[in-house]
């Protein structure tokens, strides 16, 4: 058994696409291996910022030998069908073969492909993916026509110690790689991977990203302990610079303590954000330490001072352009700078930022009362939101928008629900993001995104497959968890109205008409409710089920709608809930069948003199008596309780199907018993659409 070695090596690779190509890498890999019928054990793959490998053990020397086997038309088939078949299998009529099955006969073919040495097949396929390697962006050089996410300089690729002859453009397959672009930067010869691992360990490179972010981590932690401080947990900063990275070498570095007096937001995301450093606290009182750490790429001489003195001269001058632009934006209000979003346009037929403003002061007043929050801060809230957008502070630091404005609010003595709402109002920023304990400064955020998703779905500006330029998917899911979650009886509905009347109330006439706006957004609310229900791991057809009963509703209050989901799930898990899913499926089958027997005929009104069995009428008295205490606990929203409810149908029903004939000669009793039936089905359909549910 022999081994596998690929290593591409290039110019820095970005970060974020180091993690893609050891994925891509190892793809393209097990397709080959698969589509062969090669057995393979699972590989190692690494990335640096210089280079992208793979290692395969235990792979046999040769191919192993395939038979293929293609099966094509009927015998009788027309002459042009058998002769595009064996224009399709580059094959003749010598090479038909005549088999057949439960169908008939037919033609196959039959093809011998022989064994080959693996090194033949390896040289014939990395050239064509490599040329085909799919990054999500790539780049040309020089006159070459090799497409990749960096220039390449070199490819080495060993099969059984052995170089694997192939060229990709001006590159040929060799057996060298290079060490450390600065410490090390001469060719390695190369055997085996640990021979690989262990010279390119000597030459100052870390192949694997876990290792070098181990040995940050622990430096870091080491280091912070000497100096009585402790790290910010960043775990995303970590495995970023881990792949910035061949040898980490982690440095303390330090700035003015004056700097301090900068909200600790802007200066984290100064030290985080753009410099990519690691944030400090007192181990002591846990405030924010005038430190930061640094991995650098190098070991230099004195401990790294050179590099800290040129990490220490930035940081220091970026913070104090923070200080300077916080100094300047403390001479104009929050309220003063409503006037300067009029200058500011919001987006191309949506009216300027300050009538956004004026939009999202209405909106928060009128979810206040949902949210639990006086209908006066929320509309203080909303009519400050965007101001920050005016400040220098937001236009030095973009990423702060909304702390910023809170900061300043603070300042300014604003209500303590007021500054909240203020720095909740892009939250949630992400599907995992977490939601503020309190609701109540949510309000402004769900006003942020009613007002954008109209805006923009009212020009036309929708979502497509492959673009969303306004993260409205992000929008629309942050309203959906933020209803959810905070369990708010939010109606969606009306509240996409109210947004709509606010444009038209400042004259600014959107492309579509309401209806086709509002009808757009309620299936998109629907869709993404799909995608998140599904994702929780819920099975499709109990989502589809409650998606049904969404799409005629005229208010849409999505956690109503969560929790009836969340108990229609625990009620299916349950073996009787179950059997009571299958009885209404059978009623259903049995109505639908006779419906169409009578040209879709509808069994709606029993007649309780016609109940002639004791099973029927108990079947009637009982549906009657569900039925209300049914609707009554859906108006309540008592969705547990009223799925319980219709286990109580679950023994009228089996004794009714077990000794009444639904289909008797008696038109008018058999007319009866469907439509006690179609009573059945009305109540459970109430609940849940039973019709979409699977046995």
């Amino acid at each position: 058994m022999s081994e596998f070695l690929l290593e591409i090596y290039s110019e820095e690779i970005p970060a974020y696409f180091q993690k893609q190509g050891e994925q891509l890498l190892k793809q393209h890999m097990d397709t080959l291996f698969t589509n062969n019928t090669i057995p393979y054990t699972p590989c190692e793959t690494w990335s640096t910022p210089r280079r992208i490998g793979i290692c395969y053990q235990n792979l046999p020397s040769k191919t192993p030998a395939i038979k293929h086997y293609k099966k094509g038309p009927r015998i009788h088939a027309p002459t042009q069908a058998i002769d595009g078949f064996l224009h399709s299998s580059n094959a003749t009529q010598e090479d038909l073969r005549v088999d057949s099955d439960n169908k008939g006969e037919f033609y196959y073919i039959e093809k011998h492909q022989p064994a080959r040495p693996m090194a033949h097949l390896l040289a014939e396929f990395i050239p064509q993916f490599i040329t085909a390697f799919n990054w999500k962006k790539t780049m040309r050089w020089s006159d070459v026509s090799l497409n990749w996410i960096r220039p390449v300089h070199t490819i080495l690729c060993l099969f059984d110690t052995h170089i694997v002859p192939f060229r990709v453009d001006y590159i040929t397959a060799g057996n060298t790689t290079y060490g450390h672009s600065v410490m090390h930067n001469k060719p390695l010869t190369i055997s085996h991977f640990s021979d690989y691992k262990d010279t390119l360990q000597k030459a100052c490179v870390h192949i694997h990203a876990k290792e070098r972010s181990d040995i940050i981590a622990t430096d870091m932690h080491c280091l912070a302990h000497t100096h009585n401080l402790k790290i910010i947990d960043d775990p995303s900063l970590l495995d970023e610079v881990s792949r910035l990275v061949e040898y980490p070498v982690v440095l303390l570095g330090r700035f003015k303590p004056d700097y301090l007096v900068l909200p600790e937001n802007v200066i984290i995301s100064i030290l985080r954000y753009h410099q990519k450093f690691f944030c400090l606290r007192e181990k002591d009182t846990n405030t924010l330490a005038p430190f930061f750490i640094t991995v650098a790429n190098i070991k230099t001489p004195h401990k790294g001072k050179e590099v800290l003195i040129g990490n220490e001269r930035v940081v220091n001058a970026r913070l104090e352009d923070g200080l300077f632009s916080m100094k300047t934006d403390s001479h104009t209000s929050l309220e003063d700078r409503l006037e300067l979003l009029q200058r500011r346009s919001y987006f191309a037929g949506l009216g300027n930022l300050k009538e956004k403003a004026y939009r999202l002061a209405s909106l928060s007043a009128s979810f206040s009362s949902v949210c639990d929050i006086d209908e006066i801060s929320a509309k203080r809230a909303g009519l400050l939101a965007k101001t920050d957008l005016t400040s220098k502070m937001v236009a030095e630091f973009p990423e702060l928008q909304g702390d910023i404005g809170a900061y300043y609010a603070t300042q300014q003595k604003e209500n303590p629900l007021v500054i909240s709402c203020i720095k909740s109002q892009y939250i949630p920023h992400g599907p995992h993001d977490s939601l503020p304990d309190n609701k109540a400064s949510l309000c402004v955020a769900l006003a942020d995104k009613f007002d954008t998703l109209i805006g923009f779905f009212g020009i036309n500006e929708k979502p497509t497959s492959s673009r969303d330029p306004f993260a409205l998917r992000r929008a629309a899911l942050g309203i959906i968890r933020i209803c959810i979650e905070k369990k708010l009886n939010l109606a969606m509905i009306p509240s996409l109205e109210k947004a709509i009347y606010l444009y038209q109330e400042q004259g600014i006439n959107l492309d579509n008409d309401k209806s086709i706006t509002i009808q757009s957004l309620k299936l998109f609310f629907i869709d993404r409710l799909r995608v998140m229900w599904c994702q929780s791991g819920i099975k499709p057809d109990r989502v589809e089920s409650i998606l049904a009963l969404m799409m005629d509703d005229a208010l849409l209050v999505t956690s109503h709608y969560h929790e009836r989901l969340q108990a229609l799930d625990i009620f299916l898990q349950n073996a009787e809930g179950e059997e009571v899913c299958n009885l209404v499926k059978r009623a259903m089958n049995i109505v639908n069948i006779e419906r169409k027997k009578e040209d879709g005929r509808d069994f709606l009104n029993v007649n309780g003199e016609l109940c002639h069995t004791e099973h029927e009428c108990t079947l009637y008295r009982v549906i009657e008596t569900q039925k209300k205490k049914i609707s009554s606990l859906l108006q309540k929203h008592a969705y547990t309780q009223a799925l319980k409810e219709l286990l109580h149908l679950k023994n009228p029903v089996n004794n009714f199907f077990d000794n009444t004939l639904v289909n008797c000669k008696d038109p008018e009793i058999r007319y009866n018993r469907l439509a006690i039936l179609t009573q059945l089905i009305l109540v459970a359909q109430n609940v849940a659409r039973f019709d979409i549910l699977q046995e």
